[in-house]
């Protein structure tokens, strides 16, 4: 399907490598290339955006089990786009990353426990889940993760 997710519908801009604009890295923000790749042969690529509050109701999608969310520091916009899947309880788990890339996107771990209330949420390690029961200031580790959140309708 040739669309992103976001907080809501709308084009999207995205930078990339000039020489490949398929590259598996691309963002939102340019800062991300400029300051941390150290990159600066950019070209952006133009997208439309929808939400998955929109795509769920147009495609009949009644509960999702296992949402995972790589958006490069766009996660919470994905979430915010989700808000009644999330306040009705139809997503059971969710998969995403946190990071470098919430620097750029200015957006703390905190703003994934205020939209995930209904959620337990946890690091996920190499070989098991780590919680993270309540918000720590400590848990905010701007290094690669994946984070994984669960339903506590689900009783983990």
């Amino acid at each position: 399907l040739n669309f992103g997710m976001g907080a809501d519908q709308k084009a999207g801009k995205l930078f990339t490598y000039s020489g490949t604009p398929s590259s598996s890295h691309t963002s939102a923000y340019k800062d991300m290339f400029t300051l941390f790749h150290k990159a600066d042969d950019l070209t952006t690529v133009d997208f439309q955006m929808t939400t998955v509050d929109k795509f769920c109701k147009e495609k009949g999608v009644a509960t999702i089990d296992l949402l995972k969310i790589d958006t490069e520091g766009c996660e919470l916009q994905v979430l915010t786009g989700a808000h009644e899947m999330l306040s009705g309880g139809r997503i059971k788990v969710i998969q995403f990353e946190f990071g470098e890339c919430n620097v750029f996107s200015r957006v703390f771990l905190r703003d994934f426990y205020e939209v995930l209330a209904g959620f337990n949420i946890f690091r996920l390690d190499s070989d098991n889940l780590i919680p993270l029961p309540v918000y720590e200031p400590t848990n905010e580790i701007f290094r690669f993760q994946n984070i994984i959140a669960i339903s506590k309708s689900v009783g983990l």
